[in-house]
């Protein structure tokens, strides 16, 4: 005689949501797993960006974005342009996101680039402010960002849920 025969009405639903709590808890796990593991990636990501790329070549590089792009938007064939220096991140989950500001002369002229990579539900976002000249622009709100996410002059990591 199987188990299952054994099972009487009221104890045959009470099984069966034992199951379905066990197959939940076996999805949550899984799911704690890949959040996890999506850090890590994210942490590590950032240590040989921070560790291979030089400012200086990072800016000059989004510089070369927005003079191939000038009104900025979405650009996802600069994956291919992505430097071989660079280290290299999933292009499958790569988007260059640039932004000109609207005034072209001035203190408040600049240019912002957002690199952003997807690992699961984190994205790593690297952002980078420019003046129209291509050297650093300063954050307004700078002296407020964690320690983590500052790197170079103008240039900070974030790391968002999707």
């Amino acid at each position: 005689m199987k188990r299952e025969d054994t099972i009487r009405g009221d104890d045959r639903a009470d099984h069966q949501l034992t199951n379905e709590a066990a197959i939940s808890l076996r999805a949550g796990d899984i799911l704690y797993g890949a959040v996890v593991q999506a850090n890590r990636d994210i942490q590590n990501a950032r240590d040989a960006f921070k560790r291979s790329v030089n400012p200086d070549d990072l800016r000059s590089w989004i510089l070369a974005q927005f003079r191939k792009h000038p009104k900025g938007g979405h650009i996802k064939e600069a994956v291919e342009d992505w430097p071989e220096t660079f280290p290299q991140l999933p292009k499958r989950a790569f988007l260059l996101s640039l932004h000109p500001s609207n005034e072209i002369h001035g203190p408040g002229a600049r240019l912002e680039a957002r690199l952003r990579w997807g690992f699961f539900e984190e994205n790593l976002t690297v952002t980078v402010l420019l003046k129209p000249d291509g050297t650093p622009a300063d954050w307004e709100d700078e002296e407020h960002l964690p320690p983590a996410q500052k790197w170079a002059r103008g240039i900070t990591f974030r790391q968002v849920q999707r």
